[in-house]
Formats: structure tokens, sequence, C-alpha cells
């Protein structure tokens, strides 16, 4: 059995692989229930906040027409076109799902596929990561737990659910670790092409992160002195089919304005953050936070995992001279070095430009030119701090390794426990309204909504989509369901100063008498009647919109009214 199937050390990394990614699965069934499974099952993800815009927005770009780039959609700030990466709706799924988009029901979520698949490819990466660093099988599937457990996965998972796909994360070190499997250049540009090309199509805080370790990749390569032509085709091949890919997906389209409106550092991390709980344990007490937008860098690393590490440090010191000596090793020590540096990287942007310890800032640096460009784009800088602590969660699981064989299964297995019971409660939490069965309801209860469903093709907004009086969400629905048009909706990014001149221009045209017979005009005060002589406006649902024609028999419809002229 040695050589075979099972190969050396038990079984192969395949098994381990596999089998990691099965507690995966059931870790986050456990946690979220298998009701998000279901397809057709999209009440769960119209009930507010962030999914609500992932899944609309997925539900307006399956409407779109197709278009080049094929990622643009067309509906929801209509005349212009949007990105659907920036309705965070995940292209990577979005664009093969309307691809098939005549083979699927009326009703149709894959976000709930998206999150079972990020728990498995989770629990296997980090199982294949530990399997490589010892050898040991049943130690890599238990410390393969704790990466499933990864408090910030968790946290992340159908909230921004985009951002929770950390198994890019993992993979990028299994690559880097396996570096000395003698793949040859091409295999190599194959391997980073495909994690750059995944990334940009699920997030691109991810991308960046993938991309800071094939640098580290690339920079270990030079030292080896290999062919200079296959070292930059290695670096390059990938990064021109990853601004492929997003061009495709319709990144570079518009004006989007880069970042939020905070400044610089608000949304950074914390130098607690890897032992502040943010409510998530049952045995540490929260810290504070310097910045409202501190929570972005949550990186809690868990009780069990804290106990980790100081027994992992425990077995540093009592061999360090074996591991000052094997350090002296060139390339032993080079590697070191280079995961230290990436290390150092990841934490130093995740803090940047703002140093906070608790809720004091202990100083901050100026950032300008090229530099505040590059941070702007990332405003959201606390969540590079990620692999930084699954660099501390692998290297601690690793030095836990070097005892015995058995008492570091039996010891790994314990604080795995430990891990678990700490958050247990935070897990239940986090899950409990996902195992429940949702209802949601529509807020528009007014006949008027046949009549615009039978005879228009848009909705326009002369204000903030906020403005609808609490219908935002009511009347995203109702466009998608009925295939019809919107000039403005929730995205990270959009050309505000377009979606803004478009407004202005059309209460122009309306002013002077020229309004769309296809187009229903919501208005988010009453307006003048004699500014827009040629409107007719009902209010109903409790807004007030405008349409070029008088709806036959309308005001005799519960609910509607008439305004008079």
């Amino acid at each position: 059995m040695k050589n075979g199937v099972f190969g050396l050390n038990g079984y192969s990394k395949s098994f381990v692989f596999i089998f990691s990614g099965l507690l995966g699965a059931v870790f986050f069934i456990f946690v979220y229930g298998a009701k998000v499974l279901d397809f057709t099952y999209t009440d769960w993800l119209m009930m507010g906040g962030d999914p609500t815009q992932y899944y609309l927005g997925w539900e307006f770009f399956r409407n779109s027409n197709w278009s080049f780039p094929v990622g643009l959609v067309d509906s929801f700030v209509h005349p212009y076109k949007e990105s659907i990466m920036f309705s965070d709706s995940i292209p990577l799924f979005a664009i093969p799902f309307k691809a098939l988009s005549s083979l699927l029901p009326d009703k149709f979520q894959y976000f709930g596929l998206f999150g079972i698949l990020t728990y498995i490819l989770q629990g296997a990466f980090g199982g294949l990561i530990l399997k490589k660093l010892t050898g040991n099988t049943v130690f890599s599937i238990v410390g393969s737990l704790f990466f499933t457990m990864a408090s910030f996965l968790t946290w992340r998972m159908f909230g921004h659910t985009s951002l929770s796909a950390h198994f890019i994360i993992l993979a990028s070190i299994y690559v880097c670790i396996t570096k000395d499997a003698n793949r040859s250049s091409g295999k190599n540009i194959l391997i980073w092409s495909g994690l750059l090309g995944i990334s940009v199509t699920i997030h691109l805080y991810l991308t960046v992160m993938v991309f800071v370790f094939m640098a580290a990749y690339w920079i270990d390569n030079i030292f080896e002195h290999k062919s200079l032509m296959k070292i930059y085709a290695e670096l390059c091949i990938p990064i021109a089919i990853s601004l492929i890919i997003m061009y495709l997906i319709g990144a570079f389209y518009s004006e989007a304005p880069k970042g939020t409106p905070e400044p610089l550092g608000f949304y950074g991390t914390n130098i607690n953050s890897i032992v502040n709980p943010g409510g998530m344990s049952k045995f540490l007490k929260d810290l504070p936070l310097a910045t409202g937008g501190q929570y972005e860098g949550n990186a809690y690393i868990g009780y069990g995992m804290i106990l980790s590490m100081f027994i992992a440090l425990f077995i540093f010191a009592w061999d360090i001279r074996f591991y000052a000596l094997k350090f002296t090793d060139k390339k032993t020590g080079r590697r070191t070095f280079l995961g230290i540096l990436i290390f150092i990287t990841f934490y130093i942007i995740a803090l940047s430009p703002v140093i906070a310890l608790n809720d004091g800032i202990l100083f901050t640096y100026g950032v300008s030119g090229f530099d505040w460009k590059i941070l702007n784009i990332f405003r959201a800088s606390g969540r590079f701090i990620w692999p930084a602590v699954y660099m501390i969660m692998i290297t601690t699981i690793f030095m836990i390794s070097k005892l015995n064989k058995y008492a570091s299964t039996a010891l790994l297995s314990i604080l795995a426990f430990v891990q678990f019971q700490d958050m247990a409660n935070y897990f239940n939490a986090k899950g409990a309204y996902f195992r429940q069965e949702q209802k949601w309801e529509t807020n528009l209860k007014s006949g008027m909504w046949s009549i615009i469903a039978k005879d228009y093709k848009h909705l326009f907004y002369d204000g903030s989509v906020e403005n609808l009086h609490g219908n935002v969400l009511s009347v995203a629905k109702f466009a998608v369901e009925n295939k019809i048009t919107v000039n403005d909706f929730h995205l990270a990014r959009k050309d505000w100063r377009a979606i803004e001149a478009y407004k202005r221009s059309t209460l122009d045209r309306l002013s002077n008498g020229r309004a769309e017979n296809d187009t229903v005009y919501f208005f988010s005060g009453l307006p003048e009647p004699s500014t827009f002589r040629d409107l007719f406006f009902y209010q109903f649902d409790g807004m007030t919109a405008g349409f070029s024609k008088q709806i036959e028999n309308a005001e005799h419809m519960q609910g509607v009214t008439l305004i008079e002229k």
C-alpha cells in the first residue's frame, strides 16, 4: 500500500483534501442550515442589507441584454451600464448562470451554493497545507477545522458574501509552499492565472492578496537563477490575463469613483484585532476600537488558537538552536525571510495609515501621490489582515505538529474543541436567521402596479433611492420580476456624476413637456403640478408618481389618489 493510492504517512493528500472539505460542508450546514441551498428559495435574500443588493443585482443582470463587455448590466442605472461586479453579485457565478438563464426557474439564487463551496474549499485547502507541512493525515484534517471555523470567515458569509472566499488566500499559500514540486513555467502561469482570474471574478481585494503571494513566488524565482524570460512570463502573463478578465466583466467601463467618502485609515484594522472578539467569544471580553470602521479589520483568531500560539512559542523556544541552524540553509533562510516579508506587508497595509491600539491612535502618516490613489481604491484596508492571520495559524499549527505524532493530534483536537466552544454561541446566533424559513412580502399593494407592469418599461427616481419611502426593495423586486429598468440602485460603486446629470436632464425635459410614454416618474416629494404641466400625478403606497397620460379609473382604485392640477 505504501506506493499505492494511499501513499506514505497514511492516506494521500487527495483524501485530506476531500475529507477536510466534507468537514467544511458539515460545518456550513451546522451553522447556516440547508434551506439556503435551495436554488428557488430567495426570500432569505430579500430581508434587507447587502445580500439583497447582491441578489437583486443578479436579477437585474439576468434581465439585461447581452453586451460587450459581457459583465455589463443595462437595467439598474438606466440608460447607463455598470458592471455586475459593482453589485457584488459574484460574476464568477452570475455570468455562467445568465448564459443558462432559459433553463433556470424564474426564481433562482446561487448564493447558498457559493457559500457551501467556499466552506468546502476553505477546509480542503487548509487541510492540504497542513498535510504538505506535517505529513500527518489525521493531524491535518483536525487542523483544517481551525480554518473552517475562522471567525472572520463566518462574519463575512452572507454579510459581504463575495469577501468570504478566503479559500483563494489559502490556495495561494499552498502554491507557495509547494514551490519545490518542479512545476514547469507553463504550469506556474496556468496556476497563477487561474488564481488571479478567479479572484477577479469574485472580489478585487482578494486579487491583491493573491498578487502579493505571486510576487513573492516570483522574487524567489529570481534568486533561484531561472531563465529571465520564463521568470517574467510567469509574472506578466497572469497579470495580463487578469486584466483581460477585468475588462470582460466591465471593470473599466464606467467612471465609477474609487473608494468611499470616509478618510483613509477609517476602515483599517486595529493592533488588537487578533485578540479582540468583537462579540464572538464566550471567554474573552471585547476591546475598544479607535474608529467606527475598524470592524473591517475584524480578525479574531479564537481562544483555542491563542492557546495554541503560546504552546507553539514554547516549542520553538525549546528547540531554538535547531531552527537557528535550519535557517542557515540558504534556501530555507530566503524563503523564511520572504514569508516574514509577506506577513509584514499585509499587516502594515491593514493598519495603514492610522496606527491604533484599542481606542487610542498611536500615530498617523500622510499618503499622497500614486500611493494615495492605490490605497484610495482599496480603502477598506483592514481586510488585508486576513492573509497575515492565516499565516499565523499555519505557523502555529505546524509548530504543534513537532510534538509526538499522536500527542500532537490529541492536543490539536482539544484545542479545536476549545476553539469551537469559544465561538459556539456566535456561530449559533449568526446562523439562526438562515436556518429559519423567511417569508418576504412586498410593500406594494396598489392595483397601479399591475398597470405599470403591463404598460411601462422604465422607472425613474428624481432623487436618492432611499427617498422611495421605505419601498426601495419592493420597487426593485417589482422591476426585476417584470423586466423593467430603474435609473438608480444600490451599488458598491457607480458613476454618480452621470446618474445625477441624467436625473437633472430628465427633470428639465419633464418641465418642458417631454415625458416618455413608457416611463413612470417617481418624486421624492410632492412636486408643483404647474412645474410639470403635462404629467398626471398619483399617490399610492406612500409614493408620488407622474405619468405621461391619465390612468383610466385609477382614482377609483383603493389607496390611489389623483392629484388635481
